[in-house]
């Protein structure tokens, strides 16, 4: 196997299954559609030589008809030991619909931190007793074992959220790929079905999610290690959570 075969490999498998999937779960409705938003190409990869992890982000505005619905972020983190899926997925409408949010983080091949909720920046008043009873059943199909995911990943939380933190002898990737599909088709069809509030309601509460999320995540320290604290303080305020 050559040296770029080797590169390529690494952008396959489980990302190229889940940034496919997100692309073609949230473009199938005739009335959904996904368009590139443009983005400062410092943002759309970056590579630490030193210690040979990549960085590729993606950018999209989701669309209803002419209406945009959302302003959707996917990372994609990759290196010899590690691999990180991250899915920030902010509502244009946010006292109406909420956030999709995902992480999962990789090591040595298998999946060990797993994490899929719908947020509710606005309070989870707004959320329908069907929305939940929707996470609630997909959260037990997963056979979850009660875990506490952090308090920070959890202050919007639906309530119904799917945290596992493994310790190397599972591999969460399958049943990880199955809850994320499942909970972005529910939020997809939130997406597709909600009744759109005043342009800025909510607008400063997704303000503070954003800033406490790009306070509060340990990813920071991750990226400023492998990237640089400089470059990863702006990824996060002025790309990922922005």
């Amino acid at each position: 196997m050559t040296n770029a075969t080797v590169k390529e490999s690494k952008w396959t498998g489980l990302f190229g299954n889940m940034l496919q999937q997100t692309r073609s779960i949230l473009s199938e409705s005739s009335c959904l559609k996904l368009l590139e938003r443009p983005m400062e190409s410092q943002f759309q990869s970056r590579v630490s030589e030193q210690s040979q992890v990549e960085l590729r982000s993606y950018n999209w505005s989701l669309m209803r008809d002419s209406l945009t619905m959302s302003d959707c972020r996917f990372v994609r983190i990759s290196g010899p030991k590690i691999d990180v899926v991250n899915a920030m997925f902010f509502p244009s409408f946010p006292s109406a619909t909420p956030i999709f949010a995902a992480e999962l983080i990789s090591f040595g091949g298998k999946a060990r931190i797993a994490f899929v909720d719908l947020q509710w920046p606005c309070g989870v008043g707004a959320q329908s007793k069907a929305t939940k009873n929707a996470l609630q059943e997909i959260r037990q199909q997963a056979l979850v074992h009660n875990e506490s995911a952090p308090e920070w990943a959890t202050s919007y939380s639906s309530g119904a959220f799917y945290y596992h933190r493994g310790d190397g002898q599972l591999d969460l990737t399958d049943t990880f790929q199955s809850v994320y599909v499942s909970v972005l088709e529910v939020w997809k069809g939130l997406m597709k079905s909600i009744s759109p509030a005043e342009p800025n309601s909510g607008a400063e509460a997704l303000d503070e999610y954003k800033r406490h999320h790009s306070a509060h995540t340990p990813g920071g320290q991750f990226l400023g290690n492998v990237f640089g604290e400089e470059w990863s303080h702006n990824f996060l305020n002025n790309f990922l959570y922005k």
